[in-house]
């Protein structure tokens, strides 16, 4: 695939909420939003309370040790394959966002998954390894619903968001 410089700045040094600017703009930066840097901080701490444990119960290899003719383009352990934590942390930060950004929806979903395709593409995941993570992040979001602290820091980003990208 050949992406935007912009898509692959974003890709490579973001490993949290802050992935969706390639959807909601370049003012959309943990600078910028410091409660929803923190709410994204929480989100992807709370799914490591699911993710090593799947992986370790599974125990499968990547691709790439699997097949030694697959080089992947990205690092990666060559255990924990399913289900794919990067791919888990992009759906939970999607459905979050499109809490927050409701009228977004469609596109924010789009880029979780092409953030998840991309670590196919990057030769770590097999695609049952996202379904598996898109399925889990469903079940873990409804139960981080249900969190007052949750729906509590939702509120805060979902203001800060707002209010800074003029979407009030």
């Amino acid at each position: 695939m050949n992406f935007p410089p912009t898509v692959i700045r974003v890709w490579c040094t973001h490993e949290d909420i802050f992935i969706y600017s390639t959807v909601l703009g370049r003012n959309f930066t943990p600078e910028a939003l410091p409660i929803t840097a923190d709410f994204s901080a929480h989100i992807r701490n709370d799914a490591g309370v699911v993710d090593p444990p799947l992986k370790n119960l599974y125990s499968r290899p990547r691709p790439f040790v699997s097949d030694t003719t697959l080089h992947p383009v990205c690092e990666a352990k060559p255990e924990g394959s399913y289900p794919s934590g990067h791919s888990l942390n992009g759906y939970l930060y999607a459905y979050a966002l499109a809490e927050i950004i409701p009228e977004k929806h469609e596109e924010i979903l789009a880029r979780a998954d092409d953030y998840a395709h991309n670590r196919i593409v990057c030769g770590v995941h097999y695609p049952s390894d996202l379904e598996a993570s898109r399925r889990a992040a469903s079940i873990v979001f409804g139960y981080m619903l249900a969190n007052p602290r949750f729906q509590h820091e939702l509120a805060a980003a979902r203001e800060e968001t707002r209010h800074h990208l003029n979407l009030q």
